[in-house]
């Protein structure tokens, strides 16, 4: 629960800041700006769910379901794409919706794996100390990922001055520079 709310703060802070922030770094008319900002708010339910999600997962494989915790993101293509074909209509207001609909049936999917496993998941009285000491060993690692994450904003912003095709390229860089870095990690 506690890494839901932190997504969702932080998601709401970034969501908070997008009007603000996209007139000086984009070339964008003020209608997709408004567009662009309002999408941010829209994606809060995905941001959440992607957090509660990996928690689920995290218990999943501790209970060594290691595969059906692998298919989880199989359920959540299959709702996000159900969700987005009967939407389709709506144009891309559908994309939030189907997005959060999808990590909604991931969640169901990895707390039926829970649940089929025999564990009922509780919410504890009083955080552990195991769990705060474990939580300083992250902030760490969720500054370094925070990083990787904004070299994307980094590459579209220096790819808006460039020519035609430049996001492309960047993407592709982007992608080869993923693959090391995703071996050493691993």
């Amino acid at each position: 629960m506690g890494a839901t709310l932190a997504a969702l703060l932080i998601g709401s802070a970034f969501a908070a800041v997008v009007p603000a922030v996209l007139p000086h770094i984009t070339s964008f008319d003020p209608q997709t700006r408004d567009e662009a900002a309002t999408f941010a708010w829209q994606l809060l339910p995905f941001i959440a769910a992607l957090a509660w999600n990996a928690v689920i997962r995290a218990a999943v494989e501790v209970h060594g379901r290691y595969r059906l915790s692998a298919l989880s993101p199989v359920a959540r293509t299959i709702a996000l794409l159900g969700v987005a074909g009967a939407l389709a209509d709506q144009g891309p207001a559908c994309l939030p919706v189907a997005m959060a609909a999808g990590g909604a049936m991931e969640a169901a999917w990895l707390l039926g794996v829970l649940a089929h496993a025999g564990v009922r998941p509780t919410l504890p009285r009083s955080v552990p100390p195991e769990l705060i000491a474990t939580a300083g060993a992250v902030l760490p690692v969720l500054g370094g990922e925070s990083m990787v994450a904004l070299n994307v904003w980094v590459d579209r912003f220096f790819a808006g001055a460039l020519a035609p095709g430049s996001v492309s390229l960047l993407e592709y860089a982007d992608r080869a520079r993923i693959i090391p870095q995703t071996l050493l990690e691993g």
